[in-house]
Parts: structure tokens; sequence; C-alpha cells
């Protein structure tokens, strides 16, 4: 069964944000949620978002909450102009659970808002769209602001290049910051792929991985940054390659990149 999951940055989510359908769902709730101890049940179905404490600029946020809806339910986590989806899934205690990862790297400082989405459709179908049902939550972010508003498309020489640092083998499950580094001016579009290696440029014949877009941001020294936030639990194990390229203006990726080689592993005990 193909399986993919997409990752997308302010530009590609308004458009998925932008589409409004009014339809919702009535279920069930489950009879104990020791996070709801003390408070009302829910009338219908809900979805209810972990406290988030501060967080710096550059952090990996870890957006998590549990719902009512039922394992496998299709949720959009938008953070403040980046969005993401995931699927709930059922924990050992049988709470119907989420999770997702966030790179803070391209956010600005201040107040930002969460918002879980129910989610209906299939992007490939172009009917992809909410389903009626979210929920918000806020934090802080601190720390400077390491991109820009506007995207820059640079013109690529010999010199340029981006590099993807060390990743390591991972288990199953883990969520986790790819990093690397370029000579790409701040705000410099690229698009990262994560898929069974080898990898070729053309992405859609993936049996299962990650495709998202991000923007070189501040880094140390003479050295700019680029990173990706990525959740392993819908990878099977195997080896995997996660390439960043430069964005073309239709936002495929362009002739510069980077690579590395990663192991998923079964998670112990599996």
């Amino acid at each position: 069964m193909k399986h993919k999951t997409l990752v997308m940055g302010s530009i590609l989510a308004a458009g998925i944000v932008a589409v409004v359908v009014c339809v919702g769902m009535a279920m069930g709730f489950p009879l104990a949620d020791p996070l709801h101890i003390g408070m009302p049940f829910p009338s219908g179905p809900y979805i209810h978002v972990d406290h988030v404490a501060d967080q710096a600029t550059g952090d990996l946020l870890i957006v998590k909450g549990t719902t009512n809806l039922p394992a496998n339910t299709t949720l959009m986590v938008m953070v403040s102009n980046y969005g993401g989806n995931t699927e709930v899934y059922t924990d050992s205690h049988g709470t119907n659970r989420f999770s997702i990862p966030v790179d803070t790297s391209i956010l600005k400082p201040g107040t930002c808002t969460i918002t879980v989405m129910q989610m209906k459709g299939d992007p490939a179908k172009g009917d992809y769209g909410p389903a009626g049902l979210n929920e918000t939550a806020s934090f802080t972010l601190h720390g400077a602001y390491l991109t820009t508003d506007t995207p820059v498309q640079p013109s690529v020489t010999t010199t340029d290049f981006l590099r993807v640092n060390p990743v390591g083998d991972r288990a199953r499950g883990d969520q986790f910051l790819i990093t690397g580094t370029t000579s790409l001016p701040v705000g410099t579009p690229v698009i990262w792929v994560v898929g069974p290696a080898p990898l070729s440029t053309d992405a859609t014949g993936m049996e299962s991985g990650i495709m998202g877009s991000s923007q070189v941001t501040k880094g140390d020294g003479a050295l700019n940054r680029v990173s990706f936030a990525v959740d392993t639990s819908i990878l099977p194990p195997e080896r995997y390659n996660a390439s960043v390229s430069i964005a073309t203006e239709d936002f495929m990726p362009g002739n510069l990149t980077g690579f590395a080689l990663f192991n998923v592993t079964a998670p112990a005990g599996a």
C-alpha cells in the first residue's frame, strides 16, 4: 500500500486551509480518559491538544494530544504558517492519540497558534479538506526570526552547495530534525524528500515516504542552515535517503541537492 505524508510550508498550506467544508461526524467517546479527569466529558467528538511549553526558534516542537476520533483518521496540524498531516493512533493504554514534529526554524517569534483539524478526502484526488472538527492551542516562541517573509530565488553558481548532516540509525516511531548547511541565502525555498534508498528525483513512485517544503534559515558563521522535521512512525523499517534540493519556481526539486542515508529499524520489543 502506498503511504505518503505531505508536510507543507506557508505557501503550500494556504491552499489547504482555504478550503471550507461544513461536514461533521457523530460518534461516541471513551468512558475514561486520564487527561480529562475532573472535567466534563465532551458531548461528541473532540480533539484535545496537550499543553505546549515555551519554545526557542530552531527547537523541535512535538505537537500531541488525545481524541475520540477513530484510529487512522487524518488530522491537519497547523502551527502559524506551517502545516502537516498525521494520523490518529491507539496507544498501549487504549487511548486514541496524535503526535507530529514541527521545525520551529521557519516560525516567527511571539505567540504561535496551533490548530488541529480533522480532514477528509484525498490530496491526490483534489477533494482533501477540513471535515468540520478542530481545536486550537497556543505557545510562546522566543528568539530571533531565522528566515524571511519573501522567498528568495537565487542564481545557483558552481560553488554553491547543500549538505545534509549524518542522520544515524533511527527506530520506527522516532521524531527528530534532519539538519544541514548551505551556501544559499536565507529565504531560499527548498524541498525535502525522505524515501527508500536508492531514491530518484521523481518521488511519485515511492511506496512510503515523506515530502515537504521549507526555507534556508540563518546558521552559525558563514554557513546558513536547512532543517526538516521527520516522523518515522509511517516509515517501514528499511534504508532511507533524506535529500534536500533547491526548489524551482513551480516548487519542483532543482539541480542543487544534498543527501544522507540512514536506516529505520523496528522499535525495541517489536
